[in-house]
C-alpha cells in the first residue's frame, strides 16, 4: 500500500493547489492515511468512509475477507475488469429498486478506456476509482 500512498502523493503534486481534504472510502482511507504520514503537508483533513486498518481475517480479528478472497477478487480484476465493473456496478450504485442507476453505472465503467481505467486503479486504489465513476454516472463533474 506504500506505493499507492505514493502514486496519490503524486497525483495531489501534479493536480492541487495546496494542502487537500481527502474523501477516501473503504481501503483507500487506509491509502489516505499513509500518503498523509508520508508527506504531511499534503493533507489539511481526512473525510474517511468505512475505513478499515485490515480487510484480512486472522485468528483474533474479523477483516472480512480472507487472503483467498482478496486474491481471487484481483484475479478477477486483472483477467477481465469490464466484467468486473459490469457485476459490481449495480451493488456499488446500491439502489435495488432503480435498476437504471446500476445500469448506467456499468455503462460508464466500460465507455472508461482500459489504460485509463489500469491507471485509475493503481494509482488511487479501487475506491476512490469507484467514487470516480459513480459521480460520473451521476452527472457530477469529476476529474
Amino acid at each position: 500500500m506504500a506505493r499507492y500512498a505514493q502514486d496519490l502523493n503524486e497525483t495531489i503534486d501534479q493536480f492541487a493547489i495546496g494542502p487537500v481534504i481527502l474523501v477516501d472510502p473503504s481501503l483507500s482511507a487506509m491509502i489516505g492515511v499513509l500518503a498523509d504520514r508520508q508527506v504531511p503537508s499534503r493533507v489539511a483533513a481526512h473525510i474517511m468512509v468505512g475505513p478499515s486498518p485490515c480487510y484480512v481475517d486472522t485468528d483474533d480479528y474479523v477483516g472480512g475477507f480472507t487472503l483467498e478472497d482478496i486474491q481471487s477478487l484481483l484475479d478477477s480484476l486483472d483477467d477481465n475488469y469490464l466484467s468486473w465493473f459490469s457485476n459490481m456496478a449495480p451493488v456499488v450504485m446500491g439502489a435495488p429498486g432503480q435498476p437504471e442507476l446500476g445500469a448506467e453505472l456499468t455503462k460508464s465503467f466500460c465507455r472508461t478506456d482500459p489504460v485509463d481505467a489500469e491507471d485509475g486503479v493503481r494509482s488511487v486504489g479501487l475506491g476512490l476509482f469507484i467514487v470516480r465513476e459513480v459521480a460520473k454516472a451521476q452527472g457530477d463533474e469529476y476529474p
